[in-house]
Protein backbone atom coordinates (compact mmCIF):
# COMPACT_ATOMS: atom_id res chain seq x y z
CA UNK A 1 0.00 0.00 0.00
CA UNK A 2 2.80 2.42 1.04
CA UNK A 3 4.39 2.02 -2.31
CA UNK A 4 1.46 2.93 -4.07
CA UNK A 5 1.17 5.57 -2.51
CA UNK A 6 4.43 7.08 -3.03
CA UNK A 7 4.32 5.95 -6.53
CA UNK A 8 1.11 8.49 -6.74
CA UNK A 9 2.63 11.10 -4.94
CA UNK A 10 5.28 11.26 -7.45
CA UNK A 11 3.45 10.87 -10.61
CA UNK A 12 1.04 13.50 -9.07
CA UNK A 13 3.61 15.55 -8.46
CA UNK A 14 5.60 14.82 -12.18
CA UNK A 15 1.74 15.84 -13.64
CA UNK A 16 1.76 19.65 -11.74
CA UNK A 17 5.51 20.43 -12.66
CA UNK A 18 4.72 18.94 -16.24
CA UNK A 19 1.58 21.46 -16.44
CA UNK A 20 2.33 24.39 -13.91
CA UNK A 21 3.30 27.65 -15.81
CA UNK A 22 6.65 28.49 -15.97
CA UNK A 23 8.06 31.90 -14.75
CA UNK A 24 11.25 33.58 -14.65
CA UNK A 25 12.97 32.85 -11.66
CA UNK A 26 14.56 35.58 -9.30
CA UNK A 27 16.52 33.60 -6.77
CA UNK A 28 18.71 36.04 -5.33
CA UNK A 29 22.28 34.73 -4.23
CA UNK A 30 21.42 34.74 -0.55
CA UNK A 31 18.55 32.34 -0.62
CA UNK A 32 21.30 29.42 -1.94
CA UNK A 33 23.30 28.45 1.30
CA UNK A 34 20.08 28.15 3.15
CA UNK A 35 18.57 25.61 0.21
CA UNK A 36 21.74 23.92 0.31
CA UNK A 37 21.98 23.76 4.18
CA UNK A 38 18.04 22.51 4.21
CA UNK A 39 19.22 19.60 1.83
CA UNK A 40 22.46 18.58 4.21
CA UNK A 41 19.96 19.19 7.09
CA UNK A 42 17.50 16.84 5.82
CA UNK A 43 19.67 14.20 4.95
CA UNK A 44 21.48 14.41 8.16
CA UNK A 45 17.88 14.02 9.94
CA UNK A 46 16.81 11.11 7.71
CA UNK A 47 19.97 9.25 8.15
CA UNK A 48 19.97 9.83 12.57
CA UNK A 49 16.14 8.28 12.58
CA UNK A 50 16.71 5.48 10.26
CA UNK A 51 19.84 4.37 12.55
CA UNK A 52 17.88 5.08 15.44
CA UNK A 53 15.19 2.98 13.79
CA UNK A 54 17.50 0.03 13.17
CA UNK A 55 19.41 0.16 16.94
CA UNK A 56 15.30 -0.25 18.38
CA UNK A 57 14.25 -3.32 16.29
CA UNK A 58 13.80 -6.16 17.80
CA UNK A 59 16.16 -9.14 17.15
CA UNK A 60 14.20 -12.30 16.82
CA UNK A 61 16.80 -14.54 15.24
CA UNK A 62 17.99 -18.06 16.25
CA UNK A 63 16.89 -20.96 18.26
CA UNK A 64 15.88 -21.15 21.77
CA UNK A 65 15.40 -24.77 23.56
CA UNK A 66 14.82 -25.25 27.57
CA UNK A 67 15.43 -28.46 29.21
CA UNK A 68 17.90 -31.26 29.27
CA UNK A 69 16.03 -33.35 25.95
CA UNK A 70 14.86 -32.09 22.99
CA UNK A 71 11.06 -31.55 22.13
CA UNK A 72 9.20 -34.40 20.85
CA UNK A 73 6.61 -32.85 18.76
CA UNK A 74 6.97 -29.01 17.35
CA UNK A 75 4.49 -27.11 14.95
CA UNK A 76 4.53 -23.64 13.19
CA UNK A 77 2.20 -20.93 14.52
CA UNK A 78 1.56 -17.32 12.78
CA UNK A 79 2.64 -14.79 15.90
CA UNK A 80 1.83 -11.20 15.90
CA UNK A 81 5.42 -9.08 16.56
CA UNK A 82 6.44 -5.48 15.83
CA UNK A 83 7.49 -6.37 12.34
CA UNK A 84 4.34 -7.92 11.41
CA UNK A 85 2.95 -11.46 10.99
CA UNK A 86 5.93 -14.20 11.57
CA UNK A 87 5.86 -18.21 11.94
CA UNK A 88 6.96 -19.15 14.99
CA UNK A 89 7.76 -22.58 15.87
CA UNK A 90 6.58 -24.55 18.69
CA UNK A 91 7.44 -27.28 20.35
CA UNK A 92 5.30 -29.61 23.47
Amino acid sequence: MSRRLIGLTAAGALAIGAFATPTPSAASPVIIPWIIAAGVGGLVIGAVAANAAEQNAIRERGTVTVGPDRPLSCHFVRQQTRRGMQRVQVCD
